[in-house]
């Protein structure tokens, strides 16, 4: 059986099951009716102190412009927070908002083919930026979530974002124990 109750924001009639207990008529009343209640806004203003602020935080319009021209269709290279690098390439199957991982070109180059819907490429010293064919494994997804799951088993560390070596400029080796 609905009950029909009056929202304290908007004052309009709404009809809500006893279950679900709703104050208010939406969602934005909802949040309007929080931001009422006083102990709510000194919880949040807490919570939130030391925070900068977002409101005025506005690009200038040069600036735009010139994000949505070189944002997807550079043709540099982007390291993206997973770690991996990317490339520009809108045509291909496995693309991402126009990008796709540099191990998997590598690899298909190599081959001479697109990689198979169960094809993944495993970076064997677990550099994800490291992407020469000798340290490139091409395996099914099944095997390399079994690689993985040795690894995590025998106690290897695998760093993800190592460093460099200052003197040389290669990788720090990464392999390890725990």
């Amino acid at each position: 059986m609905p009950l029909i109750k009056i929202c304290p924001v908007c004052k309009k009639q709404f009809k809500t099951a006893p279950s679900q207990n709703n104050e208010s008529c939406s969602l934005k009343c909802g949040a309007i009716n929080k931001w009422r209640n006083p102990e709510y806004r000194k919880r949040m203003s807490d919570a939130h102190k030391g925070m900068t602020s977002w409101r005025g935080r506005k690009h200038k319009r040069e600036s735009i412009l010139k994000m949505r021209k070189t944002h997807l269709k550079s043709e540099a290279p982007l390291l993206r927070k997973n770690g991996y690098v990317y490339f520009y390439s809108p045509d291909h199957p496995r693309q991402s908002m126009g990008r796709v991982p540099e191990q998997i070109l590598i690899a298909e180059k190599t081959l001479g083919r697109f990689l198979k819907n169960n094809e993944v490429v495993h970076h064997i010293n677990g550099i994800k930026t490291d992407n020469r064919n000798s340290n490139l494994l091409i395996c099914t997804d099944s095997y390399h979530r079994f690689i993985h799951a040795k690894i995590s088993g025998l106690g290897i560390i695998i760093r993800s974002n190592p460093e460099r070596d200052s003197k040389t400029g290669r990788y720090i080796a990464a392999g390890g124990r725990r």
